[in-house]
């Protein structure tokens, strides 16, 4: 692994049981990770973009070493999350956190707020705990609040403040990657817009890398410098973001593009274009031979039916880190995987 890369995943797989369909039958298992491998660098923003359900949250906790994979590995500064030890992935820890999409579900009501911030440093040797007060105090400055702030519960803030805060509490070990699933979706617009510029600012000043998760486009085109697009479980486009987001090449990029409200000069009204709605009937929990895409897709062929799209780069495309897994994309070998 080069010196660059900070995190690698390949080849993720991760699959849940699902309920019984009748009482001999065996339960069938939903596969919301299938196969998914990308790099993140030291210091890049990397967004990771799809509906509802494509599995976004899952990658989340994977990466963070929350949910050991079925297959594949996590690699995090070189080492494999899920094969070192106990007391290695410990203080691996103090280099990755995550922020989470709920201000107000993420932080202790019974604990006041310099008490949540320092329980990351639990993982810090040799703390005292004048030292602990010190530096949650220097952190809650740091992200727009008051060190007097320390000692005030929850309740006693915004949304928007709570969220500063869930930023201190990630950044109280001096990381290296924040995963942030969702950071600001439970947030007024206004206040969004606040919370993303203070990410900005944190990234430039301590060099964080960021895992972004959102289903927002707009947010995801505005803070990170790479991106992918996931699809029952799977990447089906990836490379830098403004490339893939003026240039889109897998149909289900395109609908998720063309899916974003866009205003008519001198009008009111919003002319939304329908995005493609999800189908109960489409098998996105079964293991599937071909595309998985290929039911909702207007550009699907017969071999959509019988070979997985691989993501490979796009042979058309002067820029190898632009990669689509479809068969259209032409980047694709016509032999069955």
């Amino acid at each position: 692994m080069e010196d660059k890369e900070l995190l690698v995943a390949e080849g993720v797989v991760r699959e849940y049981l699902l309920p019984r369909q009748s009482l001999l039958s065996s339960r069938p298992r939903m596969r919301a990770l299938d196969g998914v491998s990308l790099r993140l660098g030291k210091g890049e923003s990397f967004g990771i973009v799809g509906e509802s359900g494509c599995g976004k949250s899952t990658l989340a906790r994977t990466v963070m070493g929350l949910e050991p994979p079925q297959n594949g590995r996590i690699l995090f500064q070189g080492e494999d999350l899920y094969a070192i030890s106990p007391e290695k992935l410990k203080s691996l820890r103090r280099g990755m956190q995550m922020v989470f999409q709920d201000p107000y579900g993420s932080l202790n009501p019974r604990h006041t707020i310099g008490r949540s911030i320092a329980e990351p440093l639990s993982l810090q040797e040799n703390q005292t705990a004048e030292e602990t007060s010190t530096l949650v105090g220097e952190t809650l400055e740091e992200v727009g609040l008051e060190a007097s702030d320390a000692s005030k519960y929850p309740h006693e803030f915004s949304g928007g403040q709570r969220q500063r805060i869930a930023l201190a509490r990630a950044l109280i070990t001096r990381p290296a990657m924040i995963v942030a699933d969702e950071p600001v979706s439970a947030l007024d617009v206004s206040v969004q817009a606040q919370v993303l510029n203070l990410m900005l600012d944190l990234r430039e000043r301590h060099q964080l890398a960021y895992l972004f998760i959102s289903h927002d486009l707009s947010i995801v085109r505005h803070m990170t410098e790479n991106v992918a697009v996931m699809f029952a479980g799977r990447i089906v486009e990836q490379g830098p973001t403004q490339d893939l987001f003026e240039n889109p090449r897998h149909p289900y990029t395109r609908d998720l593009l063309q899916a974003v409200p866009k205003p008519i000069p001198g009008k009111v009204r919003m002319n939304r274009s329908e995005p493609v709605p999800f189908q109960e009937s489409d098998p996105i929990s079964e293991n599937l031979n071909g595309c998985p895409y290929r039911f909702r897709c207007s550009e699907a062929t017969p071999i959509c039916s019988e070979s997985p799209p691989q993501l490979l780069p796009l042979q058309s495309h002067a820029d190898s880190k632009r990669k689509s897994a479809c068969h259209a994309s032409g980047n694709q070998t016509p032999t069955n995987h």
